[in-house]
């Protein structure tokens, strides 16, 4: 089944629930999800404890989701 979704082809609800998931754990830039600085610093630890583990596929599918179905910045 290649393709760049988790079902090949098609985009489902779980390629875009992943990357708003991943979102949590490896936070993105500010310029492209701006947060108060205290919000930032309650997130960060999550983020620490797992980008040493979390694979990059994972990450390169979360950016394609955000360069293809869901804007940037994220407005929180």
């Amino acid at each position: 089944m290649g393709g760049p979704y988790y079902f090949g082809n098609e985009l489902s609800a779980l390629d875009i629930y992943s990357a708003a998931v991943i979102d949590v754990f490896a936070l993105l830039p500010d310029d492209q999800c701006p947060m108060r600085p205290k919000l930032r610093a309650a997130f960060a630890p999550l983020g620490d404890e797992v980008a040493d583990v979390m694979p990059p596929s994972l990450l390169a599918h979360r950016d394609l989701m955000h360069a293809r179905h869901m804007p940037l910045p994220v407005a929180l």
